[in-house]
């Protein structure tokens, strides 16, 4: 999927509101980003309180439920800069 349809997807899981109160920047290993600001989503390179570093496709796996955030840390699958405690909100983001 490109990072324009991830977008989209992404615009769409948090438009009925997610609770999720902060940050993040998804930067993806074949090029582009995904900002989340609370519900605000756009792909501007802006700051952000965590910012993680993946494989789209990976990040598409855990928009689909088949790869848990967590798993996916643990096996190197993401790579972290910034606060912890932001990426640990993704669980509830992608449930």
């Amino acid at each position: 999927m490109s990072v324009e349809a991830t977008t989209q997807k992404v615009q769409e899981l948090v438009a009925g509101g997610t609770g999720f109160d902060s940050s993040i920047k998804f930067v993806f290993n074949e090029g582009g980003v995904i900002h989340l600001d609370g519900n605000d989503v756009s792909n501007e390179d802006k700051e952000a309180a965590c910012t993680i570093n993946m494989e789209l496709s990976d990040f598409d796996a855990m928009m689909a439920g088949d790869l848990n955030p967590m798993e996916a840390f643990m096996g190197g699958k993401m790579q972290l800069d910034g606060d912890m405690n932001v990426a640990m909100q993704l669980s509830s983001l992608f449930n």
